[in-house]
């Protein structure tokens, strides 16, 4: 019996959508090619070779992972690397994600920002289907899903900005990848330029781009965003780089250590919840680089054991906490309910942090 197991595929706008099993591990993968069919479409996934790296080519084609036990925590390590981003921004009231995948980030964002109001951008109807039957997507009142394509959204959207009832995201997450890497147009300097406009005066953008080494424009995507964004952040794990651009920079010395202790504030604040969804808060704070009058600066070094332990009992109590309140039938007045009746909140309460 093969390792994986196929449990559903269906031909999308791009290309076949399948979605495996290996384990408790389920994944969905997205198949350009003419196959005819899944089965067809999957043999020939695996039978690719790997790169000269060593990495195996199904990793790259990987939309979205989930553990089927544990579907709260993060199983891929770039998705958990994106929400390096709050730690730049801690409190975003609005919140973009451009790319649903197995919608595992948007779910994420909505557990540990349960007020603020969320919109997601995917542009093939079948990646919500697959995400909702097969990848517990269960988007509350404060998430909302647009069926478009990603950079059209963004154009459309600075068109208006300033209108009459128009807000601005504190934060906006690119993760947009086809079979191969991000489309052209939505690394391109003239959708940054979009991207930034749409950003309130604190907010941070972050995409999920490949590290040198992994694609040939890399160097060429890290120069796109500097030539719009007055400083930029990177934190990298395997094959990938998140880049972080703030729309208001500091680009000097100073400012920028201003800026990190806030993030190791940040991570302080976060960690508990954090790690609720698989994520080690401190391991974000360690990864995030940013270049500073041609010196790296890295938030990492000043991480204490003391600190990752007191993060740990934190999360630890917090979690003997809601167990004891749900054996009692308590009603707990704050945080995300698990009641689904909650989930019909008004759109308009959303977005009020």
């Amino acid at each position: 019996m093969d390792a994986h197991e196929l449990i559903a595929a269906e031909r999308g706008a791009h290309g076949m959508l399948l979605v495996t099993q290996q384990g408790l591990r389920r994944c969905l993968f997205f198949d350009p090619s003419t196959a005819v069919d899944g089965p067809a479409a999957w043999q020939r996934l695996k039978g690719q070779q790997g790169n000269a790296s060593g990495a195996s080519p199904l990793d790259s084609l990987q939309q979205g992972c989930v553990d089927v036990q544990r579907p709260n925590a993060l199983a891929l390590s770039y998705v958990r690397r994106l929400l390096t981003s709050l730690l730049l921004q801690p409190a975003p009231s609005r919140v973009l994600v451009i790319g649903l995948g197995a919608g595992c980030l948007p779910m994420a964002l909505q557990a540990l920002l349960p007020r603020a109001s969320i919109d997601v951008v995917e542009h093939d109807r079948l990646v919500e289907k697959l995400a909702r039957a097969h990848f517990s997507f269960r988007p509350s009142a404060c998430m909302q899903t647009h069926f478009a394509d990603g950079a059209a959204f963004v154009r459309e959207a600075a068109r208006f900005r300033g209108a009459r009832g128009r807000r601005l995201w504190d934060l906006i997450l690119l993760d947009a990848f086809d079979s191969v890497y991000i489309p052209a147009h939505l690394r391109s300097t003239r959708f940054l330029r979009a991207c930034r406009a749409l950003l309130s005066a604190r907010g941070v953008l972050a995409a999920n781009t490949f590290e040198r080494g992994f694609s040939r424009s890399a160097e060429a995507d890290l120069a796109a965003f500097t030539s719009v964004f007055s400083h930029v952040w990177h934190s990298s794990v395997e094959a990938n780089r998140i880049i972080l651009a703030t729309r208001d920079g500091l680009p000097t010395a100073p400012n920028a250590e201003h800026s990190l202790s806030l993030a190791r504030r940040a991570a302080h604040d976060l960690a508990p919840r954090l790690l609720e969804h698989g994520v080690d808060a401190y391991e974000l704070l360690g990864s995030l680089r940013t270049e500073v009058d041609g010196g790296q600066h890295s938030t990492g070094h000043r991480v204490s054991n003391a600190a990752r332990c007191a993060s740990l009992l934190a999360a630890v109590a917090t979690l003997v906490a809601v167990l004891w309140c749900r054996r009692r039938g308590c009603n707990r007045k704050q945080g995300p309910s698990t009641d689904t009746t909650q989930e019909n909140v008004d759109r308009h309460n959303c977005g009020r942090m």
